[in-house]
Order: structure tokens, then sequence, then C-alpha cells
């Protein structure tokens, strides 16, 4: 290379002299000397088209030898490899000096000028194409927690969300979310970890969704890897990794997919990206049946059609001739036929399975082309050992092959009494009910204390019959002793409750006899509260006689139907408060719920908690069906309630951070299990 650029310079410089000196500036020729010789070939050449007629032949000679020396200059920058790139900026760059030089130099010459100077737009054109294409700077802007945006973001950048963007997000960089997104989101990488995003996600990268974060939109990108929950599609052209805490409700378009076990897909998964076409790999396996046989299977048809169509002419005029078939005949057929016609919808009635054994549930359904599966053991009144429920109800329609699921019957459970001491009579009468057992309440006054001072307060538990530790069976009949303090005789003054919640209100009135709960609509007191009593707070009466109405609020719902309800704490003559509640009870019945429970919005595969709210003899009865467990959606409940209870409230709770965030709530309904 030495060798040929100082031959190339002594001949710019040869050129450069045959130019006037006084239309030559020395630093300019300096500067000219120091540009690359690719471009000197055409600078040279419109500086000769203005010199004497003379120096032509020289002139041309020269230019010539330079054309000679970049071809050489080319050839032997190739055979050392240099990098495109570079070859090609540095010749750009050298044109652009090189020609400012010479318009220097002849810039008396507009012919010249003109030239240059659209060498100089052509070269500026191709600078500002590439000035077009953006990459990212090393700008980090943070949506710090707290924060919230409403409206579209963009940035040169990269970006760390942890607050709330409520429109959509465009930046040329990285994008970590760790927040809430209400919008689309394009960047070159997106990470997101315990966030919520709501919109499309596309990314000239990779895509990561952390476990705890929950994304309702599609997805794009080159590489996906999912631990977190997706209701959408994913289109990617590279590989897709599935967690085993993953959840996808969408289509997977991929060059690759690896689904980790405990990963679950609602969707289809198709490699369309893949470098192998599978289709490909069953070519050689074409059949040539088709090929082989020729004519021969011609024949063939037309000689089985001809047998069919003789067969079907002599069925014609046998019936013709009465000789086959008669009405009778024709009319079991029609009615054969109606039946196979019910029999192809492919529905089938559900048997009552309660009380068979087993072998005997087996037989039944198996000749009703159905299935069955057991799901435990519970206790029931049904002999032990034969089934005591099932989930779908006797008389139902059902596609066959449909699975019924059922419990065996363990007998009637056994129940040790818990110590009640401390408790209000409501909640002690409360955690006897959940238990399966029917309660009657005792009302009594309290020994004293040597102050004058009741041994246990009005309206509170004293004991039960049988005592707290001897076992009883589910159904079995408990009397609670619920004390009504000193006893002052037959007047005593009123005490005011309006305010207070249902379960102290009927506490406070515990001296008294007769105590008769109310529901009524309210949209001025808040749900559960005591809207009015009767008598009024501050009269004087007999508590033995006295007949006190609480009349509690029931928000803006409509009162139930079971709304009125005599207090929990009657005395042992008073009637039983819900029928059903304790018919149900004194009989044993076991009333079950077997819905399903689809996901619910915003879930994003942590422990759940399940908790039951219904309405036991006027009393909303809260109990925990699970807590801590991680279920896979649809979920099918199995869940024993209240006996006689028919609805109920099923109020869905997801662990985040180490707290439950309630996600909705169900209403459920429950069914005597037969």
């Amino acid at each position: 290379m030495g060798f040929f650029s100082d031959l190339k310079e002594d001949l710019s410089q040869a050129v450069n002299e045959l130019m006037p000196e006084e239309d030559l500036n020395q630093g300019d020729v300096a500067e000219t000397k120091e540009q690359p010789v690719k471009n000197m070939p055409e600078t040279t050449e419109k500086v000769q088209t203005e010199q004497p007629t003379d120096a032509t032949k020289d002139n041309a000679a020269l230019e010539e030898m330079l054309k000679n020396l970049d071809s050489i200059e080319i050839l032997q920058a190739n055979a050392e490899e240099k990098p495109v790139e570079e070859a090609e900026e540095t010749p750009e760059q050298s044109a652009e000096e090189a020609a400012l030089d010479l318009d220097h130099v002849l810039q008396n010459d507009m012919t010249v000028g003109s030239v240059l100077e659209q060498e100089h737009r052509e070269e500026n054109k191709g600078a500002e194409k590439r000035m077009d294409v953006k990459t990212a700077s090393d700008e980090n802007a943070i949506i710090t927690a707290g924060m919230v945006i409403t409206g579209d973001v963009s940035s040169e950048g990269s970006m760390d969300l942890v607050g709330t963007i409520n429109g959509n997000i465009d930046i040329l960089g990285k994008l970590n979310i760790t927040g809430y997104i209400n919008g689309n989101s394009k960047a070159a990488e997106i990470f997101a970890e315990g966030a919520k995003i709501n919109g499309e996600i596309m990314s000239e990268g990779s895509v990561k969704i952390g476990a705890s974060t929950v994304v309702i939109g599609n997805i794009t990108a080159t590489s996906a890897a999912i631990a977190g929950a997706v209701k959408g599609d994913i289109d990617v052209q590279g590989p897709v990794i599935l967690d085993s805490s993953a959840i996808v409700m969408g289509n997977i378009k991929s060059k690759s997919v690896q689904i980790n076990n405990g990963a679950v897909i609602e969707g289809m998964c198709s490699q369309c990206y893949a470098e192998v076409s599978p289709t490909s790999f069953f070519d050689d396996y074409k059949p040539e049946k088709k090929k082989k046989r020729g004519g021969h299977g011609l024949t063939i048809v037309m000689l089985l059609m001809g047998v069919v169509i003789l067969i079907a002419i002599i069925l014609v005029a046998g019936k013709a001739s009465g000789l086959i078939g008669s009405n009778n005949d024709t009319d079991k057929k029609t009615e054969a036929s109606d039946t196979s016609e019910s029999d192809d919808d492919g529905m089938v009635t559900v048997p009552n399975l309660v009380g068979k054994t087993e072998d005997e549930a087996k037989n039944i359904t198996k000749d009703m082309k159905l299935g069955i599966q057991p799901m435990g053991e519970e206790a029931s009144n049904q002999a032990k050992g034969t089934i005591s429920s099932q989930d779908i109800p006797k008389g139902s329609k059902v596609e066959q092959y449909t699975t019924i699921k059922y419990y065996i019957s363990k007998g009637a459970q056994q129940i040790t009494i818990p110590d009640v001491d401390g408790q209000t009579g409501v909640d002690a009468q409360q955690t006897l009910e959940d238990m399966g057992l029917t309660v009657e309440i005792q009302k009594e006054y309290s020994e004293l204390n040597d102050d004058g001072t009741p041994v246990t307060d009005p309206g509170y538990a004293v004991s039960t019959t049988p005592t707290a530790g001897n076992s009883v069976s589910a159904g079995d009949s408990v009397t609670l002793l619920v004390s009504r303090g000193v006893d002052y005789g037959d007047s005593v003054e009123v005490p005011s409750v309006v305010g207070m919640t249902k379960n102290d209100a009927v506490t406070t009135f515990g001296k008294f006899l007769n105590v008769e709960v109310k529901e009524e609509k309210s949209t001025e007191v808040a749900e559960g509260e005591v809207i009015s009593q009767e008598p009024e707070a501050g009269n004087w009466e007999d508590p033995d006689n006295v007949n006190v109405v609480i009349t509690v609020s029931t928000g803006d719902q409509e009162p139930s139907a079971q709304s009125d309800s005599a207090d929990t704490a009657a005395s042992s003559d008073a009637p039983a408060q819900t029928a059903d509640n304790s018919a149900a009870a004194t009989a044993g019945e076991v009333w079950k719920c077997t819905q399903t429970l689809n996901t619910p919005s915003g879930y994003s595969g942590g422990p759940v908690r399940l908790e039951l709210i219904q309405n036991v003899n006027g009393t909303p009865t809260a109990s925990v069906v699970l807590e801590d467990q991680v279920i896979q959606f649809p979920y099918d409940l199995d869940i024993t309630g209240a006996p006689g209870i028919s609805e109920g409230t099923l109020y869905l709770s997801e662990q985040i951070s180490g707290t439950y965030q309630e996600l909705g709530n169900y209403s459920i309904t429950f069914a005597k299990a037969e």
C-alpha cells in the first residue's frame, strides 16, 4: 500500500501543478493531498475542461494512470479483507472534503462549481438516509411508584416503570415493568415482574413475563419466556419457554416451544416458524394404490353398483306384491327409527346412585355409557360403604360418556362438643351449628358472686348439654344454656341498641326472653346495623313477657325470604328459628355445591383462599373452604354447606405479597345430596 499511495500523491501533485498558480491556494492543496485518491479522477477531469488545449493530452494520461492506481488499490484492499463498512465510509468523507477544496480553488469557474454542488447534494441525501436509522440512547427514564401518567409516552432511551401509565408506550431501549400499564407497549426488550398489563406487547427482541405478572393482550417478539398469566395470542419468530407457573389463554405461534410440567395452556401451539417442514417427512408414504389398480378398481365398483341396484329392484317388487314386509312391520321399523334418533342425540338421563354400592353403580352406568369417579369419603346418614352423594343430580340430561363424581358414606360423623365458655350466646350457637348440630337455646338467670354481680354476664353462654368433650353424631340436638344475668324482677329498663350490629343487639337483650329480629331495606343505615327497636329505649318492661323486636338494615338489597327470625337465645319452649335448616340438620341431610369456577380476572397463579358466606337463621355465617393452596382453573367445587340452606356467596382471594386480595365473589347454590 505504501508504494501506491506515494505514487498517487506524486501524480496528484503533478495534476495540480498544471493549474494556474494564481488560482491555487497552497493551504488547500496540502489539504487536498490528504484526501483519498478515489474521487480524484473525476475532479481532475472537471478541472481539465478549463485548461488550455495544449495540456489536454498530458492531463488525460495522468487521469488514466490515476484510474489504474485506483483499481490496483481496491484489489489490494480486498485482498487484505478489510471491513466493507470502513471501505465505504472513508471514500464518502474524502469525496466531500475534496469537493470542498476544489470548489474553493475554482470559485470563479461557475461550470465546475455547479457540477461539484450537485455532487454535494447527492452525497448529503445519502447521509440523511443513514441518519434515519435511530439507535437507543443511554438515557433511562424512571416512573416511580405512586406516579400516574395519563397519555402516550415515548423515549429514545430505556425505561423502568414502577408506577402507572394509562396510555401507549413506545421506546427504543429496554422496558422494565413492575407497575401497571393500560395501553400498548413497544420496546427493544420488555421484562415484566409483578406487573399488571392491559394491552399489546411488541418487542424487537425478547419478552420475559415473570411469575407474578398478569398480561391481557397479545405478545409479539423474537423470543419469549413466560412464567406468569397471559390472556392473548403469542406470536414469536424464535423460541418460547413456558415455566411451570405459566398460564396462557390463547394460541402460540413460534419456531419452537418448551412447556415445563405444571404449565397450563388453553389454546393451540403451532411451530409455523420452524425451519423443518413436517409434511416433508411423509412424502415417501403417499399411497400409490390408484396407479397400481388402474381399471380393475373401476370394474369392481361398477359390479357392486349393479348388485345394489338389482337388490333394490327385488325389494321394491316384493313389497309391492306383499311378499316382503307388511304394514305392521313398517310401523315397528318407524318406531325403532324414532328411538334410534333419540339415542343418536347422545343425551342420557342420569340415574340415582345414592344408596348404591360401587359395584352396583358400575353396572348401572356401564350400560348407559356413563363413567363414574370416586372423590373420597364423607359423613352421611347413608349406610357405611354406600354412595352418599353425586355431583350430577338424578334426572339430569347429559351427553354420553359423561363422568359422574360421587362420595362414599363413612356413616354418621362423630362430633366432639367444644367448650363455648366465654362466647356470646350468638357466637356459641353458630359454632355448634357449623359443626352440623341442632341447637336448642335455654335462658336462665346466672349465679351471683359474693359482691352480687353475675358469674356470667347476660347474653353469654354458660354451658352445653351434653357437656364439652362428649361425642355426638352429626344432626344430634344440643342444649345451649345462656345467662340472663341478675334477676331484677318484673321491671327492668329497656336498653338502646339502635346503631349496633345485629349480634351485639341480641346479646345486649340477653336478659329478655322473647327477642325477634327483622330485616328492612335502608339506604341510610349501613347493612347489618339496627335501624329501630321496640319497645323504645328507657321504658321499663317485664323481661319475661315483653316482645322485643329489632329491625336490622339490609342496605340497598331487598330483605331475604327468611328475613324474620326469632332471637337465637329464645327459651327452650320457643320454636326452631328456621324450619328448613333445623329439619334438614335433624334428618342428617348433607347439602353440597358442585359448581365449576372459571379463571377469575387478574389471577396470577398464586395461593388462593375460598370463603363461604351463608345466611343461617338470619345470621351471616362464614367458613373457610380452603386456604394457602394453588388450584387449577376451571376448578370444580365440592363444598358442604349448612343443612337446608340452598344458596350462599363464595369469596375468592389471592395471596399477593404476603396478603390476600379479593379477586371476586360468586353466587353459588346448594342441593341436598341424595
